[in-house]
C-alpha cells in the first residue's frame, strides 16, 4: 500500500467484450471512489474507443489475463499477433500476459466444437 501511495494518483481502465461483466464491475467499484474506468469494447474489431484513447494516453502497465487463448483460438495466428501488437502499443513500460498451457487449448477447442 505504501508503494502505491508513493506513485501518486493511479488511473486504470478495464475493458472487456462482455457488457454484463462491465456493468457488474461498475457496480462493484462505484463505492470505492477510485480512478478506475470500465469500458465495454472488442479490442479485435478496431474499437473506436480504444483507438481514440490510445492517441491521448499510454499506460505504464497493461495486463491481459484469461483472454489470449480465446483470441488465438477464435481469430487465428495472424490476428493473435495483431492483438499482441495492439496491446503492446498501449503501454509505455510493461505488458504482462497470462499464458495458457496446451492442455487448456485442447479443452477449449473441444468446447468450441460442441457449441
Amino acid at each position: 500500500h505504501e508503494e502505491l501511495q508513493q506513485c501518486g494518483q493511479i488511473d486504470s481502465l478495464g475493458i472487456d467484450i462482455d457488457a454484463n461483466l462491465i456493468e457488474k464491475g461498475k457496480k462493484e467499484i462505484q463505492h470505492m471512489g477510485s480512478n478506475c474506468r470500465l469500458q465495454c469494447c472488442d479490442i479485435m474489431n478496431g474499437s473506436d474507443f480504444l483507438n481514440t484513447f490510445n492517441k491521448i494516453q499510454k499506460f505504464d502497465l497493461v495486463t491481459c489475463f484469461g483472454v489470449t487463448m480465446w483470441i488465438h483460438l477464435n481469430h487465428g495466428d495472424k490476428e493473435f499477433v495483431r492483438f499482441l501488437e495492439t496491446v503492446a502499443s498501449l503501454t509505455k513500460k510493461a505488458l504482462i500476459l497470462e499464458p495458457q498451457i496446451w492442455k487448456n487449448y485442447k479443452s477449449a477447442k473441444g468446447r468450441i466444437r460442441k457449441a
